[in-house]
Order: C-alpha cells, then structure tokens, then sequence
C-alpha cells in the first residue's frame, strides 16, 4: 500500500497528495473502527465562528444594561445547548412557573 509513496518524489504534486492522504491515516483507522468519532470537525467549526459572527452584533447593545441582559440570555441558550435541552422549552416552562414559587427558600429548617 506504501509503495507509490515511497516511489514518488516527496515535492511532486503525486508526492505531497500521497503524503497527505497518509499523514492522517491512524485518524482514519480510528474514525472507522469506532462509528460514534466523527470524521469531520463540522460541530467545532461552527461553536467556534459563533461568537465570532456574535461579536459583530453585540457591538450595538444599545445600553449597558441591554448588553448584560444579552450576556445573560445567550449563556443560558448555550448552557441549555450544551446539554441537550431545547432553550424554547427550558426558557417557557421556567417563565410559565416562576409565579408561583416562593421568593425565599429555607434550606436549613
């Protein structure tokens, strides 16, 4: 399976292909082996141009207080994201509730 590797000159347009498709073969075997490891990066591409496309909107919070409300209201959807809950849901069922519980809890009666 190496042989044309080691045929081609390592600068030649074949050389470099071949070299490229090798380098991340252990990856590959992984990938393979185990169906739950992803083989695209796609999910870490797009957690990391959200805050950057973010930055760009929250330039223009409109007040302090706004952009802390703001701050506030995309940790919640990320914390919900982050673990699986639906944030429409989560934000609905805390604000249908809220009502009706108690300002001040005992913990330690």
């Amino acid at each position: 399976m190496l042989e044309p590797l080691h045929r081609a000159r390592p600068k030649s347009a074949i050389g470099q292909a071949l070299h490229y498709t090798v380098n991340p073969w252990d990856f590959l075997e992984a990938c393979v082996t185990n169906p739950e490891i992803p083989i695209h990066n796609n999910m870490s591409e797009l957690q990391l141009r959200r805050p950057v496309i973010g930055r760009q909107n929250w330039l223009f919070a409109g007040s302090e207080g706004g952009a802390q409300a703001a701050a506030t209201l995309l940790s919640l959807i990320g914390s919900c994201r982050l673990h699986g809950i639906d944030p429409w849901r989560y934000i609905n069922t805390v604000l249908g509730v809220i009502n009706d519980h108690p300002a001040t809890v005992a913990w330690f009666s």
